[in-house]
């Protein structure tokens, strides 16, 4: 029984230190990522990446709900060929939650196609209203 709660102690430490490093990893991953982005050193592409969280507060049905998003993901589709789904609250009806991505050869691509979302979603503020909306850029 001490040999266990020895062993499994153990672990909680080494996964404490293991999560540590892995912090330390992606901030300086962060940290080289802007500024990569403001030298503009050695940068492949930027991907963009990100999600939004929706209230859809008029709609009564699934299907209503489904209508709409649908329509918000085309319209930015077809805006900006970019990827973009729901991927969550599938089974909410007054709730949404979409995901985007995109690969841009410059930043300001980027920062363009994050505008038209934001434009893309203040069209519909009479039928939803955005919760959250949170999206990163990273170099490769």
């Amino acid at each position: 029984m001490g040999w266990v709660s020895a062993f499994s102690l153990h672990n909680v430490h080494y996964g404490k230190l293991k999560i540590e490093a892995l912090l330390l990893n992606t901030e300086n991953r962060q940290r080289k990522n802007m500024q990569n982005i403001l030298n503009g050193d050695n940068v492949l592409m930027y991907v963009l990446y990100g999600k939004v969280q929706l209230f859809l507060p008029h709609s009564c049905s699934l299907k209503d709900k489904r209508q709409i998003v649908h329509s918000i993901t085309n319209r930015i589709r077809k805006r900006f060929n970019i990827s973009i789904n729901e991927v969550a609250h599938q089974d909410l009806w007054q709730r949404g939650g979409l995901g985007f991505a995109a690969s841009c050869a410059a930043y300001a691509d980027a920062e363009r196609i994050i505008v038209a979302i934001n434009e893309t979603l203040d069209d519909y503020d009479d039928v939803c209203e955005v919760i959250d909306i949170d999206w990163q850029v990273v170099t490769l």
